[in-house]
């Protein structure tokens, strides 16, 4: 069994997941990057990116796909979604994602701004499910 670490953060207007002891099962080119904020840079400006293998110290690489495999001493950096702010809180943005749970009410918002305000004022509310068209 392997022993997984994971914590979560921000840069560069993503939210990033760190996993270790793991590495991307694809490589998105033979690039290399010899610091972790060039490597995220270079994947947030890239759309085929999901994240960031550090292979060992002042090797970094793009990674492609969401397969990952055991690497020992390494870790990966997923690319997991786009952050925006509004009323004091950070909201992350997936596209082709979900919430699983349901609904906290048959409310519909006509503007983003508004759903995420009475998610602010709901202690209930964990994010807003944006449905139909963008």
């Amino acid at each position: 069994a392997v022993v997984s670490t994971q914590i979560t953060g921000s840069y560069d207007g993503y939210t990033w997941k760190m996993k270790s002891p793991w590495q991307f099962a694809t490589k998105l080119s033979k690039t290399k990057y010899t610091s972790l904020s060039a490597a995220l840079k270079a994947c947030a400006k890239n759309a085929k990116c999901t994240g960031v293998t550090k292979e060992k110290k002042g090797e970094y690489y793009l990674g492609s796909g969401t397969k990952y495999k055991p690497g020992k001493d390494m870790a990966i950096f997923i690319k997991y979604g786009v952050l925006s702010m509004y009323g004091g809180y950070t909201w992350t943005y997936k596209d082709g994602y979900t919430m699983s749970g349901g609904h906290l009410s048959s409310t519909t918002y006509t503007t983003k701004a508004k759903a995420l305000a009475a998610c602010k004022a709901n202690d209930k509310c964990t994010g807003v499910i944006l449905e139909g068209k963008k």
